[in-house]
């Protein structure tokens, strides 16, 4: 694998990490920003049905207080009527006439001792207070004949009928009359007050539902889910351990199979849970993650294309800083870098190879010759250099005519390195210069284990010493001149 390809791969690699964190916590902030959502609608829809429940207890007891108020007002017309037709107290059919206009379904004449001796119902003749639970509620009256009283709606004693009674002294206080209505009004408001209605009533969101059911039994009274009413709370996964004393409580559960924001809370004699479908709540999250996934990837693109060039830039630049303009080797800013950062940081191997080489005759060429060729002298050298090393390591030019090689090659490779450069020196031909000479000396690290780097250059350039002063000895030329 390539280096280029290596961190291409890197890349990508960084990119999408970036992406898939960036979108992992935008997911995770949006699901908590519907969640809060979620429950702020849940409160709000929990305050209407408390307030509806409310209102509607307080409808039901004011009709039931003027019920109550209408009643006794008709048994005492009644007895009035009575007290000035006493003939007619003996008669059913008189009686039931009297009933039907005045607009009750029943009336009793008792005596003082709260004993029934007649009225619109010969079956309940006889009957007294202490005849049943019902009954025995108007007891009271025997002991004080300035009360009236009327009962609430309740199953009566004789035959268990709904029924609401109300009762009077009669003028002489010789008996009391009882009237009963089946108060139809009211028992159709109370009807349509039942929390079934109640729930039933309301306005139904989309995704949105409501139960409410009683505190002690957890039996469900309303509920906009039809095939729930009369269910009990725990047996549909709710469970109202999770409450937290009388504070609105929070949770996800799995309700009917489907995952359910709920909302819990305890009023009145009820426990009231609003339901909100979780993948309702959260459809947007998909949709909207994608979106952020196609811009993240687009502005990563942006970066990439961004911070590519600014680096392509950085070692264009660093390239140029590290590289000698003539030659196309790296220059003496580059040596010793690799000397101080490479070379001295890890002790050479044992195929550590260090070459000075410097150019022979380039004053010379540079006098007799201009400095075009002599240009082209150490133009040659480089190109022989990096022909011959250049896959081995690094070839830097050091000086004017000075350069260094730092190769790593076994003693067999080094055999024939040196005579392949040696070869390409000598057939080398340029357009001013014929003939190209570099007096070199070369170390092997296996030379000298024990010698440090500053002690292995050091042998390297008397080797190349040495060799050019042959060179010149052998050439016959003074090398100053």
């Amino acid at each position: 694998m390539s280096k280029r390809f290596l961190r291409i791969f890197q890349i990508i690699l960084l990119s999408v990490g970036i992406i898939t964190v960036l979108l992992t916590l935008q997911i995770v902030i949006q699901l908590k920003n519907n969640k809060d959502r979620a429950e702020q609608t849940a409160c709000v829809l929990m305050n209407q049905v408390e307030g509806v429940i409310t209102e509607n207890n307080g409808d039901a007891q004011v009709l039931t207080i003027e019920l109550k108020d209408l009643c006794i007002s008709k048994a005492k017309i009644i007895s009035y009527i009575l007290d000035m037709r006493k003939s007619i107290e003996s008669s059913v059919a008189e009686l039931s006439t009297l009933a039907e206009l005045v607009q009750v379904d029943e009336i009793h004449l008792f005596d003082a001792n709260g004993k029934i001796i007649g009225g619109t119902v010969p079956a309940y003749y006889g009957y007294t207070f202490d005849s049943g639970e019902q009954m025995s509620y108007f007891k009271p009256m025997l002991t004080d004949k300035r009360r009236q009283m009327c009962q609430d709606l309740m199953p009566n004693t004789a035959e268990g009928k709904m029924m609401m009674y109300a009762i009077v002294w009669r003028a002489d206080g010789s008996g009391m009359l009882q009237i009963g209505i089946a108060p139809i009004r009211q028992i159709e408001y109370l009807r349509s007050s039942e929390i079934s209605q109640i729930i039933d009533n309301m306005p139904t969101y989309d995704g949105i539902d409501i139960i409410v059911a009683d505190h002690k039994s957890k039996m469900i009274n309303g509920t906009t889910i039809p095939h729930l009413l009369y269910k009990d709370l725990d047996s549909i996964g709710i469970d109202v351990l999770r409450m937290q004393t009388d504070k609105v409580t929070h949770f996800v559960s799995k309700i009917m199979n489907k995952m359910m924001y709920c909302t819990l809370h305890e009023h009145d004699k009820y426990y009231i849970v609003i339901m909100q479908d979780y993948n309702l709540v959260n459809q947007s999250v998909v949709f909207t993650a994608f979106v952020v996934f196609v811009y993240l990837f687009l502005a990563t693109l942006v970066i990439v294309y961004i911070v590519r060039r600014m680096t392509l830039r950085i070692i264009a630049e660093e390239e140029r800083a590290n590289r000698d303009k003539m030659t196309g080797l790296l220059n003496r800013q580059a040596y010793e870098n690799a000397l101080t950062e490479q070379v001295k940081s890890v002790p050479p191997e044992k195929d550590f190879v260090f070459l000075m080489a410097d150019l022979n005759g380039l004053k010379i060429t540079n006098d007799t010759l201009g400095h075009g060729a002599g240009d082209e002298l150490l133009q040659g050298a480089a190109e022989c250099l990096r022909h011959c090393l250049g896959a081995y390591g690094n070839i830097y030019r050091i000086g004017g005519d000075e350069f260094v090689a730092i190769i790593y090659a076994d003693s067999d490779m080094l055999v024939k390195l040196q005579k392949d450069l040696n070869e390409s020196l000598r057939k080398w031909s340029g357009t001013l210069v014929n003939n190209l000479s570099l007096s070199c000396g070369y170390v092997e690290k296996r030379e000298f284990p024990n010698m440090t780097l500053e002690e292995i250059i050091k042998v390297a350039d008397k080797r190349m010493y040495i060799a050019k002063k042959e060179y010149y000895s052998h050439c016959g030329t003074d090398r100053r001149r």
